[in-house]
């Protein structure tokens, strides 16, 4: 054989297809025991090799139907629905950084990455009243953003599972997850959950899933399988100076600028009258009931009242936005009051407590505050309006 590539006429020289075709029972591809075809025939005619390299020329595209790539023993490529993820040779994971464009218009934005949060397990079903056959097939719309890392289920019978996804309502086109997974017998015996690692994908909430489990049976209930994700919560943020808009409460994992705003409503209502007191309120509508309406607010000295048809209830302009610093979030971050509205009963709270350094309380309009950590000395802040800084 000599060290240039061999293109199809010499593999043909190699490979009887002839003789492949002519004796097709009985012949094996990979020792496999099954009978090679005019697709296989085929299949290796795209296929030559140079042996001075050591590499295989492919003259066709490929797909790989598990939706994984391994390059190598220790590194993979996978399609991660909207991104690409990998799984490095270090054993960590990674997706790609994002930047979507229009054939047209150009980019959507500035290129974006993923940044997530903490995992959690999201429970699908917990119903074990059934033993389902293969396959079992289920409709689902996912409940957030999230990045599916694994996925739990109970199995009924040993053997082969085979796990498919499609993105939609149905099995049309390609799946987007599509692996094998052995469960042995000692873990049906067992009862206990069996923990399942596709390649991990990205799926942005609302979306609909078609998933089929077949090859083994699952316990579940009626239509759904006993079956629990292994979920990261994703934002996708803009690498160029990324604002996050918040309202309510929530546990930060983006290095970004935070712009509170409680959306603090004042109450409406179907008529408003103005009252010095409460003793003032009851000579008017006890002279004039008929003016009283379920759901309506009134002012009485400073404070604002609801009428329910029985009782006069106090409205409760306070609101306190919580953002959580996780134990392992260290990247640098601002908090800002968006509409100049913090008071002492619009409150934001910047919590440290994962690092035993308390609470930091934003109450006065128009704070500003940056916070940057310090390896071995902890959190720090910037009083952007009163240019000082602390450690907290």
């Amino acid at each position: 054989m000599s060290n240039s590539s061999i293109d199809n006429s010499d593999l043909e020289e190699h490979i009887d297809f002839k003789a492949l075709k002519q004796n097709r029972k009985g012949s094996s591809v990979g020792g496999s025991g099954e009978d090679i075809g005019d697709e296989q025939i085929a299949a290796l005619s795209k296929i030559s090799y140079d042996e001075a390299t050591d590499k295989l020329t492919i003259d066709a595209s490929a797909q790989v139907k598990p939706s994984t790539m391994y390059l190598g023993s220790a590194f993979s490529m996978s399609n991660a629905v909207q991104a690409v993820g990998f799984r490095l040779a270090d054993g960590t994971d990674a997706l790609s950084i994002v930047n979507r464009f229009d054939p047209d218009g150009g980019s959507y934005s500035n290129p974006r990455f993923f940044a997530l949060g903490p995992a959690e397990y999201l429970t699908v079903s917990e119903s074990l009243t059934h033993v389902m056959p293969s396959p079992v097939e289920v409709k689902y719309t996912t409940a957030g953003n999230n990045l599916t890392y694994s996925f739990q289920i109970l199995p009924a019978s040993a053997g082969k599972l085979r796990v498919q996804y499609w993105l939609g309502e149905n099995d049309t086109g390609s799946p987007v997850v599509d692996f094998n997974h052995t469960v042995t017998q000692a873990q049906v015996d067992s009862g206990q959950p069996v923990s399942v690692e596709p390649n991990f994908y990205v799926l942005a909430k609302n979306s609909k899933l078609f998933v089929r489990f077949s090859g083994i049976n699952l316990r579940g209930g009626n239509i759904v399988p006993w079956f629990k994700s292994k979920v990261l919560p994703y934002k996708e943020v803009t690498l160029n100076n990324h604002v996050e808009l918040v309202s309510d409460s929530q546990v930060i994992f983006i290095g970004c600028d935070y712009a509170v705003d409680h959306k603090h409503e004042y109450p409406s209502g179907i008529w408003w009258y103005t009252f010095t007191d409460n003793a003032d309120r009851d000579r008017y509508f006890n002279t004039s009931p008929t003016y009283l309406e379920i759901g309506m607010w009134i002012a009485v000295g400073s404070e604002d009242q609801q009428w329910t048809g029985s009782e006069w209830i106090l409205y409760n302009p306070d609101k306190t936005v919580r953002l959580t610093v996780p134990a392992a979030f260290t990247s640098p971050f601002r908090v800002y009051d968006l509409k100049l509205a913090f008071t002492l009963s619009l409150v934001c709270i910047v919590d440290f407590s994962a690092f035993s350094q308390g609470e930091v309380i934003m109450n006065n309009a128009g704070d500003d505050i940056s916070f940057f950590y310090v390896d071995g000395d902890g959190w720090y802040l910037h009083d952007r309006v009163a240019n000082t800084k602390v450690r907290i």
